[in-house]
């Protein structure tokens, strides 16, 4: 029997990193048996009682069909990518610190990351003794140990294998995961890095203990799909759930709180919180010890989001978008409300008009444009698993440089809206942009999820919002961000024990994901508010956010900047007028 479990596992293991395989998300309320039986996957994980994996071996045949248009979006799992000491003064945080009665650096608080890995042997990682404060690492890259329980793929390093690898001359010979890009390194620095006086540096919460989840990269028929450059850092929403379910698994076999921090994301989905991601992290971000933290993204100044707002009844409407030279294919995904649908044209840049794609659901065309030598591949679909909202999605192949036109028609006559995004800037091949482009709606997901606590950037040492920081609010109307932390050229720690400069929204989501920390030792650790989730931990940061002469909420800030110390002290005369009442 138990031979027969691990042949089950290595041929799982097998089918699941295999380029050749195809992943498909379902949802499964009628169970996962029945699930099993409709569907017979080669393989199936499970992300929660909701949502599993489908991972099916394609014929080359059915590979080339994936990557041109007989595979649906949206149960295609979507392509995400990263967000990138006086920055913590300016949070509050190094107040909080000195607070000799407060005593809060973390302690007995979990802050669990996915993202690109860590350099588990620097300093700013380690206890006094020396030892690790990293629980466990799960690097899906790596296939020659043992994965997780309950899961087909990657290698778990736990803490004792991590110690006894920092004792080694050659640690990675014993644990070889790695952080090649950095990034993860350097958010688990900001958010749980030690105190280095040497270079006037300290983390968050830096007493905390650390998770990470290093995620593999997206496959390629997964890139071809959705046309994404080459040398992008891509990883797919279904590693990315996994890897939720990782951490909660850690929580439950460590029975302690976490922050999750999520640095990653996406312009693909209806920027709702629709996506099978977005409710994943909004099941559980309600849930006791439990805290989510995610970006708001760096697209805002990049020109990537267009809305409409029907007002006089047009009888169409154009926008017109510009496309550089030598681009070899993109994606673009027009999205209406469940009344105000719309049907398009598509006009290139000799003139040539396609035929009408939308006028009904459920529908695909490949349509190829004679003279600018460029094929589209338009879907209409029906997104009822998720919103129940009109989605279009074209995906350009090889399109002529030039200005290209989407012609919208409302196929009724009800006055409404739409909104289309083309992909995250690190995913476009070259110059790409909309010509009367919207800042606003420019949050990426899973940014856009409304229980999780989504951060805006700005610049500590200026003031100034970052430009390119993602601006709410979500496409219906959910207030978001919630508030802005430092985002602007901090300085944390790189890999090989260096110290660097980074710029971008995931730095202020690291700012706050070890702020959330602080709060969570105080209220569960310290047995003041056993119930803390991401909804109270929300408030008081939002109660206690610096708010200067603008009107709050906003799009761009949010309720204010991040001030942990001012949290505590809201809380504290909270909790002395509940006293005398």
């Amino acid at each position: 029997m138990v031979q027969m479990q691990q042949n089950e596992e290595k041929d799982c293991r097998e089918i699941i990193l295999s380029e050749s395989t195809g992943d498909y998300f379902i949802r499964f309320d009628g169970g996962i048996e029945l699930a099993q039986e409709r569907f017979q996957p080669d393989c199936i994980e499970v992300i929660n009682s909701k949502f599993a994996v489908l991972y099916y071996k394609l014929s080359e045949i059915e590979q080339r069909e994936f990557r041109q248009r007989r595979y649906r979006y949206p149960a295609f799992p979507r392509c995400f990518t990263l967000q990138d000491r006086s920055s913590m003064e300016a949070a509050g945080i190094n107040k909080v610190h000195r607070q000799p009665y407060l005593d809060l650096l973390g302690q007995g608080v979990l802050i669990g990351f996915i993202d690109t890995g860590i350099d588990y042997t620097n300093e700013l990682f380690r206890y006094a003794d020396g030892t690790s404060r990293i629980v466990s690492i799960w690097d899906q890259t790596i296939q020659t140990g043992t994965p997780p329980p309950r899961l087909y793929y990657g290698t778990e390093y736990k803490r004792e294998e991590i110690n006894r690898a920092l004792q080694s001359e050659d640690p990675l010979s014993i644990v070889p995961t790695q952080d090649e890009s950095g990034h993860g390194t350097f958010m688990a620095g900001i958010a749980a890095g030690n105190n280095d006086q040497e270079h006037d540096f300290t983390g968050a919460a830096p007493l905390s203990e650390i998770v990470m989840v290093k995620l593999k990269p997206a496959k390629r028929l997964v890139r071809e799909y959705y046309f994404i450059r080459e040398d992008a850092e891509c990883f797919q929403e279904n590693d990315i759930a996994l890897g939720v379910r990782y951490l909660l698994d850690v929580v439950r076999r460590e029975l302690k709180p976490m922050v999750i921090c999520i640095n990653l994301g996406t312009n693909m989905g209806g920027h709702d919180g629709s996506g099978v991601l977005d409710q994943v992290l909004n099941d559980i971000a309600d849930t006791n010890w439990i805290c989510v933290v995610t970006a708001s993204g760096n697209e805002a100044g990049y020109r990537t989001h267009y809305r409409y707002v029907d007002k006089d009844s047009e009888r169409f409407k154009d926008v017109e978008m510009r496309v550089g030279s030598n681009i070899q294919g993109f994606s673009l995904e027009f999205w209406a409300g469940k009344l105000q649908q719309y049907y398009l044209e598509i006009i290139s840049p000799s003139g040539e008009i396609s035929i009408r794609v939308g006028q009904r659901e459920d529908e695909n065309e490949e349509i190829r444009f004679l003279f600018d030598r460029t094929i589209v591949f338009a879907d209409a679909i029906s997104t009822g698993m998720f919103s129940g909202d009109q989605l279009i999605l074209l995906r350009f192949e090889r399109p002529a440089a030039g200005i290209w036109t989407l012609r919208c028609y409302p196929r009724r006559n009800v006055k409404g809206y739409f909104d289309i995004w083309l992909p995250i800037q690190e995913f476009l091949w070259g110059e790409m942009y909309f010509l009367e482009p919207d800042p606003n709606i420019t949050i990426t997901d899973p940014g856009n999820t409304s229980l999780p606590i989504t951060v805006a950037g700005y610049d500590h040492i200026s003031g100034a919002i970052y430009i390119h920081s993602g601006r709410g609010y979500t496409r219906n109307g959910c207030i978001k961000p919630d508030l802005a932390a430092p985002a602007v050229n901090v300085e944390g720690p790189g890999v090989n024990g260096e110290f660097v400069r980074r710029t971008g929204t995931s730095i202020a989501a690291a700012h706050v994901a070890g702020a959330a920390a602080l709060l969570m030792q105080w209220g569960i650790v310290e047995e003041n508010q056993l119930t803390m989730s991401s909804t109270n931990i929300r408030v008081l940061l939002v109660r206690g956010a610096t708010r200067g002469g603008r009107d709050y909420p906003n799009p761009e800030w949010g309720y204010g900047t991040l001030d942990v110390y001012n949290a505590f002290e809201q809380l504290r005369n909270t909790t002395f007028d509940m006293r005398i009442t």
